[in-house]
This record gives C-alpha cells, structure tokens and sequence, in this order.
C-alpha cells in the first residue's frame, strides 16, 4: 500500500519570518504491527546513538514507545531532552513515537518512593511547576 508523506512548518514567533519545516514519509504497516519499546537509556556520556539506532531501524518498527527515562540529566532537563531527539532524529522522524515520562524525566531518581532507609524518595516532584512543564512539553509536544 502507500505511504504517508508529511510536512510540518514551525513558525517559532507570529509574524516573523523564520519558518522551520520538517518532512518526512511514514511507511504503509505491512502484516502485523512491530512495536518497539525503548527506555531507561541510563547515564553515559556518549551522545553517539548510531548503532543502537541503525539496530533499531533494522527491526522496521511500525511504532516506537519511549517509555520513560529519556534522560538522567536532572540538572540539564531541557539539554537532555534535546540530546535524545538529535541522537533519535533518524529512528524518530518516520515512525508514529509514543512518549512516557518516568522520574528521571522530572529531574528526580525514585519520584515515585524506593523505600530504602536513608534515601529522600517519593517526595513528590522537587522542581518548580515550570520546568515540569517545559519537560512535558518538549517531550510530549509533538504527540496529537
């Protein structure tokens, strides 16, 4: 069958001149439906995801779930969020993405509570609504 070809324009202020365009084809599912769970990519200092995405791609996903842990940046949310989609770019832009938040994702280990003695967990979110919501919005403003 065929596929689906988009094409998104990103005006970042009304009545500016700057325009930003993304485009890309999403491939017609064939058979049954191959999805792709990924998360909790974990702490490394390598921004180089090529082979973990050529990996990936490999697999012909028909749709990809983020399922939390995207970044363990806490102090650097907003970079970490922009690493993952430019170290992701090329497994994201054609397959339909799903995207969960987890604690990591807030800037915070154990949000939910660890229950281990000594350690502060299940506090609740300990950054200010703002930041949260900048976090939310960059991670799941592009989802319908």
């Amino acid at each position: 069958g065929a596929s689906f070809t988009y094409k998104i324009d990103y005006q970042p202020a009304p009545g500016s001149g700057t325009v930003y365009s993304l485009h890309g084809t999403i491939p017609r599912q064939q058979g049954v439906p191959k999805v792709a769970a990924l998360g909790c990519f974990g702490v490394d200092d390598d921004a180089n995801k090529d082979d973990f995405v050529a990996s990936v791609m490999a697999q012909n996903a028909d749709l990809i779930v983020l399922s939390g842990d995207q970044t363990y940046l806490h102090e650097h949310l907003l970079y970490g969020f922009f690493e993952l989609v430019y170290t992701l770019r090329d497994l994201l832009k054609n397959v339909p993405t799903i995207v969960q938040m987890d604690d990591h994702d807030y800037g915070l280990g154990n949000l939910w509570g660890a229950e281990r003695s000594g350690e502060t967990s299940g506090v609740g979110f300990a950054k200010p609504p703002c930041l949260l919501n900048m976090a939310q919005q960059q991670a799941l403003g592009h989802l319908p």
